[in-house]
């Protein structure tokens, strides 16, 4: 198994180079996907999550209002991090759990999350893939695709802070959005499916250091 970081700023395209992966064979869990199941009604996280931040963030049907928590935890940076606390480990526990099954094979398991190097999480992959375009592009995208006005979408972009976290990667690789990213992602597909060929084995062990 050839463990993949897949990662880049909000409205940069990730989730499409994930899709690219995924129709030529890799697995990908989406951490965006698992953060949600993480604070899904029911859960212990999301007991968490109305119990540190109130009933003002339960949408009518009892469901988290994902805007009105985010626009309490893009304004505090200490209710952010509250909240990460309540959620990564979840995000990390189901990660691992899914992983099991392809210990030992040949398969590139990917894993996309916008805070993969900001987490700690990335010295487990052995591979990182960086997804990148211009501030532009990822405006013009989350206008269009998420209806935010450009004065949220440039906040949240300047509070997630991954291009500073960045530099704690030596020699990723990149695949721009701006451009034609079926290129870029064919390539980076060639070299990370030989990669899996070779590591394929009798797992070492199960046991990953996941970051905080």
């Amino acid at each position: 198994m050839l463990l993949v970081g897949l990662t880049g700023g909000i409205g940069s395209g990730k989730s499409t180079v994930a899709r690219m992966l995924e129709k030529r064979g890799a697995v990908v869990f989406d951490a965006d996907v698992l953060a949600r199941q993480a604070v899904a009604p029911g859960t212990p996280g999301f007991d968490r999550v109305v119990e540190r931040f109130g009933p003002n963030v339960l949408a009518p049907g009892g469901d988290l209002d994902r805007e009105a928590l985010a626009s309490i935890v893009f304004a505090d940076p200490a209710a952010r991090r509250d909240l990460e606390a309540i959620v990564h480990p979840e995000v990390r526990r189901m990660f691992t759990e899914g992983c099991e099954e392809y210990e030992g094979t040949d398969r590139v398991v990917v894993f996309s999350a916008p805070l993969l190097v900001e987490t700690g999480m990335h010295p487990a992959f052995q591979s990182l893939l960086v997804v990148s375009t211009s501030m532009e592009n990822q405006v013009e995208r989350l206008m269009r695709e998420r209806g935010w006005s450009e004065a949220a979408i440039r906040a949240r972009i300047a509070g997630a802070g991954w291009r500073r976290a960045f530099g704690a990667w030596p020699r990723p690789s990149t695949a721009s959005t701006s451009g034609p990213a079926g290129t870029a992602c064919a390539s980076c597909w060639r070299t990370r499916r030989a990669g899996a060929r070779a590591s394929a084995g009798p797992s070492r062990s199960s046991r990953r250091s996941w970051g905080r």
